[in-house]
């Protein structure tokens, strides 16, 4: 995992994953909310801002194919 800085400033750590599993950055919060949604659980407010408190924490992103090799 890497440290970088978030856009509301402070650190968030991003997991670096293999391009086959993600494409592009995606927010840990992102991930529960589609996970949930999946299950049938409905969206509330407060389910909104644990998702983007996450989002800030914890985000999954493509591996660096320079550093890969």
């Amino acid at each position: 995992m890497s440290e970088v800085e978030s856009p509301a400033g402070g650190a968030r750590f991003v997991a670096r994953l293999p391009r086959f599993v993600v494409d592009q950055e995606i927010g840990s919060g992102d991930v529960v909310k589609k996970v949930t949604r999946f299950l049938g659980v409905r969206p509330c407010a407060p389910c909104e801002r644990r998702a983007q408190r996450l989002n800030r924490l914890v985000a999954f992103g493509p591996r660096d194919e320079r550093s890969a090799r």
